[in-house]
């Protein structure tokens, strides 16, 4: 604890009076009055101020912070005293992270009561990160002395990525009106799990098939048919290498990438197919094998939450050959990628016979709006004119290695960072009404 500035001018006014006691007899009783009266008051104040360390205070918000939107954190202190307190706030949020309002402030605690505020994170990065300590400064109404108390040490949030999309009525509305549009699962006869009709028996049907009652009042033998189980199999691989690093607008290549994964996951779950995460650098960083369900998502997440871009070439041959060994069941494999650079998308084209013809594998190239916004106006500079033709070699060798790739039979999808989710979503959409796997 240390003095208030009102303590302190209180000290310096008694002394004054008393130091001016020999030529005004009056101020000698005025400075003791000061004094004691001061004295008191600061034993009292001080006592007070013991019983403060017994406020608590917390933070509230979502258990996981989505990346790149704005999260509501809320402070919340009590007092369980019944004496009142002044406080000041302070709270130190992640260091990967904005707060877009101050994250302090102050006011009246009241006996037995709350004091609260709130401000909005933006989180910069995924992955596990941590706030600072809270800390309040803590007066009494007497203010004499001031104290300092830490609420709240280091607390851990997780930063998944951005969830918000999955929860937005209008993309809902869009996936609901592709289902309209003849995405159903398709019902065919044949041997599954639910029921779907009874015809007269054949000599080759199973007798575990007959339905002895049906038979029974018919007089004749019947067999039950099913529908066949016609959930398709989804594989989504993150290349995590350098030249997902590049930022776009506030994120990288590879967070817009996983965003959209996470979209395309929540559509998947909501047509019944199975789903993994593969995500390769130099090495398998991650690998998830398909399911299928609600719970999917989440084990998705968990996935995905902690990657980060390597500053590394990524080797295809070696990540496309762990995944077909390990992907036995014809499946839809979509790969996030880049193809700025021409000797990676040259291992990329050389090494996708791994995984195709045995899977369908659509490529997904994020574009690079800038290149496109250089070469849309025209030159005012040297420096203008050299970054025009570097940016007209760029393209051409992006778009050699998408020809090269649909030579080869793989799908491509030339996307902007803006609308990658819902163009990556319609797409899988496609496929699937499609029956192409």
């Amino acid at each position: 604890m240390r003095l208030s500035g009102r303590a302190i001018g209180l000290l310096i006014l008694g002394g004054l009076c008393l130091m001016m006691a020999p030529r005004v007899e009056v101020l000698l009783w005025v400075g003791l009055g000061i004094d004691a009266l001061l004295a008191v008051a600061l034993v009292t104040d001080y006592l007070l101020l013991q019983r403060a360390r017994e406020i608590t205070g917390r933070r509230e918000h979502d258990d996981i912070l989505s990346m790149g939107v704005s999260n509501i954190i809320r402070i919340v202190v009590e007092n369980p005293l019944a004496a009142v307190f002044h406080v000041a706030l302070r709270d130190v949020p992640p260091d990967a992270s904005e707060n877009t309002d101050p994250s302090m402030s102050s006011g009246k605690l009241p006996a037995f009561g709350s004091f609260s505020f709130s401000y909005h994170l933006l989180p910069r990065a995924r992955g596990a990160h941590n706030f600072g300590a809270l800390t309040a400064r803590v007066k009494t109404p007497i203010g004499l002395w001031m104290r300092q108390l830490t609420l709240l040490h280091d607390g851990m949030v997780k930063v998944y990525p951005n969830l918000r999309d999955t929860r937005q009525p209008q993309l809902l509305a869009r996936r609901l009106r592709a289902s309209a549009l003849g995405l159903r699962a398709m019902r065919l006869r044949g041997q599954g799990m639910e029921f779907e009709s009874l015809r007269d028996y054949m000599p080759d049907d199973e007798l575990r098939h007959v339905d002895w009652k049906a038979s029974a009042r018919r007089g004749s033998m019947v067999t039950r048919e099913y529908d066949v189980e016609r959930s398709q199999q989804l594989m989504i691989v993150l290349d995590l290498g350098r030249a997902m690093s590049t930022h776009l607008d506030d994120l990288t290549k590879l967070d817009h990438a996983i965003n959209a994964t996470v979209l395309l996951t929540h559509a998947a779950a909501h047509s019944s197919d199975r789903v993994g995460i593969m995500a390769f650098a130099e090495e398998v960083v991650a690998y998830m094998p398909p399911g299928k369900g609600g719970s999917q998502l989440s084990r998705v997440l968990e996935q995905l939450y902690p990657l980060q871009p390597r500053p590394v070439e990524s080797d295809y041959r070696r990540c496309f050959a762990y995944l077909a060994n390990r992907l036995r069941k014809r499946s839809l494999v979509i790969i996030f990628t880049d193809l700025i650079d021409p000797d990676s998308s040259k291992r990329l084209v050389d090494n996708i016979s791994l995984l195709h013809p045995q899977h369908l594998v659509l490529c997904v190239a994020l574009s690079d709006y800038e290149l496109v916004d250089i070469l849309s106006g025209a030159p005012a500079s040297e420096t203008g004119l050299y970054q025009q033709t570097m940016a007209t070699a760029v393209m051409e060798d992006r778009q050699l290695a998408l020809a090269q790739l649909h030579q080869r039979g793989i799908l491509t999808l030339d996307a902007a960072p803006s609308d990658l989710s819902l163009t990556v979503v319609n797409r899988y959409l496609q496929i699937k009404k499609e029956g192409r796997v």
